[in-house]
């Protein structure tokens, strides 16, 4: 009934929109935004010019007439957060991970914040959710301070404020979950067991995900444990343990095509296994076909791993699959090029 209703939303949106191809963007500076005189939240899309999502959030929502009506109530500023003061806001409101949108007061305040991509029918239901003061932080710490025994604000709250950068106030609160729920089996529990675990990373000790592993095997958080651990022993360039964490992972997910994939492209730039990286690629390429997208990606991870096996032809077929696919992708046409050399 919420998707019906979604759609409906949508489709009135779009007959009354008129024919706009975009959100009308602020050119101002961004100190130039909060001195406007109109009591509005700033809307800020942090982007960079290599982010991938950053386009495809362009192209795919903030072109949806429902997205463009709905930014009118906002000051909508696009901030590139590696040029100019763009390096310093970005820092201010600890964006890390692009595309981020993060809406403030004009006081500077956040609001809340979009961490990554959303399509354009969930785009809208978060833009209408910060217009009506709903489940934002400020709305989320109120509730929890009436009711800190309410779970679902408790987690929902914990989440935004990862999301926003602030790791201790996080981890207070997924710790007291922890704490008051010893048996709740929920996924809304492991959430927080999952957090609580992956603290010991920071201390250079992977036995907290470990732990987490083998004591709730069945909770969908092994997914995002192993993410961890695979990205954690590639940063300590412990390349054995790495190559191992993939490998449990895609025994637990043979047909996730991104951990295929994530695997795939990962031996490509280790220049290991790569016989073995070139079938789990092509059976991801095949897993993926219902997203032409994702597909593509998956392709030229194929058509990189053939080029480093020496089969500079292959590759150059592989890739034109891909640039079939996207034929406007400049990195694809890039590779094309490299593999021609």
């Amino acid at each position: 009934m919420k998707n019906i209703f979604v759609i409906i939303l949508l489709g009135l949106f779009w007959l009354s929109c008129g024919k706009e191809q975009s959100i009308n963007w602020f050119p101002g500076s961004f100190q130039e935004a909060l001195d406007k005189p109109e009591d509005q939240i700033i809307m800020i899309d942090f982007f960079t010019d290599w982010c991938v999502w950053c386009k495809n959030l362009d192209k795919d929502t903030f072109s949806h007439p429902a997205v463009i009506k709905l930014s009118k109530q906002f000051v909508n500023i696009k901030i590139n957060a590696e040029v100019g003061a763009g390096v310093d806001i970005a820092k201010q409101y600890n964006v890390s991970g692009f595309p981020s949108i993060v809406f403030i007061s004009k006081q500077g305040q956040e609001i809340d914040r979009i961490p990554g991509y959303l399509p354009p029918e969930q785009f809208v239901v978060r833009q209408q959710e910060i217009l009506d003061g709903h489940n934002t932080i400020i709305d989320l710490q109120n509730r929890y301070a009436r009711n800190p025994n309410d779970l679902e604000v408790a987690i929902s709250l914990a989440e935004k404020h990862e999301n926003s950068g602030k790791i201790k106030e996080a981890s207070n609160i997924y710790h007291s979950v922890v704490e008051h729920y010893p048996n709740d089996s929920s996924e809304v529990v492991n959430s927080a067991r999952y957090f609580v675990a992956s603290e010991s990373l920071l201390n250079g000790s992977t036995d907290g995900l470990f732990s987490f592993i083998e004591q709730h095997s069945s909770s969908q958080f092994i997914y995002n444990a192993y993410e961890q651990l695979v990205r954690y022993f590639g940063f300590i360039k412990d390349t054995t343990k790495e190559v191992k964490a993939f490998k449990d992972w895609i025994s637990l997910y043979p047909n996730d095509a991104s951990v295929l994939n994530g695997y795939a492209w990962r031996m490509s730039e280790l220049e290991v296994n790569l016989e073995d990286a070139l079938e789990k690629s092509r059976l991801a390429v095949v897993l993926a076909n219902q997203n032409p997208k994702h597909q593509a990606q998956i392709i030229d991870t194929e058509a990189e791993i053939l080029w480093k096996l020496g089969e500079s032809e292959k590759a150059i077929d592989a890739i034109e699959r891909a640039i079939a696919i996207e034929p406007e992708n400049t990195y694809f046409q890039q590779q094309k090029e490299k593999f021609r050399q």
